[in-house]
């Protein structure tokens, strides 16, 4: 074999080494930073970062929409007292926002101001006749002050607007069963079956009453 294909050879070899040696150099630089990039970002709560978001572009932009987004974030991160805040800057600024009022008066329920709430969930549906989720809601509200009554209206009116829904046939046969209309409970549980055969609460509801 020639000196010069010896050579040839040796600088081929050369460059092969070098440049997986630099692609391993590459990829290790890429994994460290990647890892650096999570593990500092891996503490911060997601919702935690779409509520930074969000209060920068409501500093921009300070429209009720955008704060009604702030403020449904507040509500899911559980800061109640900063989603009441934000949310009332949304009403205010357009009383005419039925998503202000619906997320205002979920956040007042959870902070057992119940009579705002039902005047929020009330407001709602003065704006949006069509909210399933506001008839519901308010359902939700009245069952757990025990007006079983109303509180089985607001259901049927939910499960009108949304026949599809489990969870407007369950809460319904629960404020039937309350006031003790076994046949109109044991109507709307069977209901919910026949939209979710596998409902857990609903089926031992059922069968319970059936007995």
């Amino acid at each position: 074999m020639e000196a010069g294909t010896h050579k040839e050879i040796a600088l081929t070899r050369a460059i092969v080494v070098f440049l997986a040696v630099a692609v391993l150099i590459v990829i290790a630089g890429f994994t460290v930073g990647e890892l650096y990039f999570w593990g500092k970002h891996a503490e911060e709560n997601p919702v935690d970062l779409d509520i930074k978001y969000m209060t920068e572009l409501v500093a921009k932009s300070p429209d009720d929409k955008n704060l009604v987004e702030l403020g449904w974030l507040y509500y899911r991160k559980g800061d109640y007292q900063r989603a009441v805040e934000v949310l009332s800057r949304a009403v205010k600024l357009n009383r005419l926002n039925p998503a202000a009022h619906f997320n205002l008066g979920l956040t007042y329920q959870e902070i057992k101001l119940l009579d705002k709430a039902e005047a929020e969930f009330i407001k709602t549906l003065e704006l949006d006749p069509e909210s399933k989720y506001a008839y519901f809601a308010l359902g939700k509200l009245y069952f757990s002050q025990e007006k079983w009554d109303e509180a089985a209206e607001q259901f049927k009116l939910a499960s009108q607007k949304d026949p599809v829904s489990v969870e407007n046939f369950f809460w319904l046969g629960q404020a039937y069963e309350k006031q003790g209309f076994r046949k109109e409970a044991l109507a709307a549980y069977r209901k919910a079956l026949d939209r979710v055969p596998n409902h857990t609460q609903a089926r031992e509801a059922y069968y319970r009453l059936k007995q």
